[in-house]
């Protein structure tokens, strides 16, 4: 039996994180019945990749923008799972903590919550701090790039305990 693992988010740059996924994408699939299907806040043909991802039986939604409206993005993904109950897995690519506002959409949604750290810093540290008190209760699996971005993402004493 197929999987499908939802992943949030590919934007329309072809930067780290996507080419990131879209080996990931391969590699996976390749030996694993599972396809990976994404989330983009641009036109879905205009998403890095996009041609790839359907070539490798994926598929691509546009979603609302977080940044600009946090509270429709998160009903957003909340009506989107009720109508999409194939995906058992949420694949989250986080530059950031409030990344959580995204999250919180699949709370109670009974589906496993993957966050993947790709940064290592942002200006709004504050904000990041606050926001990675939930990102770390809410998370089933924390996996990061490097050292940096795992004690950026989910804080010291969070990496300390997965050692």
């Amino acid at each position: 039996m197929e999987r499908r693992i939802l992943v949030y988010k590919l934007s329309e740059k072809y930067g780290g994180t996507e080419s990131f996924l879209i080996n990931y994408n391969r590699v996976i699939s390749e030996n694993i019945p599972v396809r990976f299907d994404y989330l983009t806040e641009a036109e879905p043909e205009e998403a890095a990749y996009a041609g790839d991802v359907k070539k490798l039986g994926g598929r691509v939604y546009k979603i609302v923008d977080r940044h600009k409206h946090p509270i429709r993005n998160f009903f957003w993904i909340r009506n989107f799972l009720k109508e999409h109950p194939e995906y058992d897995t949420l694949y989250f690519c986080a530059m950031s903590a409030p990344i959580v506002i995204s999250i919180l959409g699949c709370v109670g949604m009974g589906r496993r919550i993957v966050v993947h750290s790709h940064n290592g810093g942002v200006k709004a540290v504050g904000r990041h701090k606050l926001c990675r008190i939930l990102l770390n209760r809410l998370a089933d699996s924390k996996l990061a790039c490097s050292e940096r971005a795992a004690r950026f993402m989910f804080g010291n004493k969070e990496f300390e305990k997965k050692m």
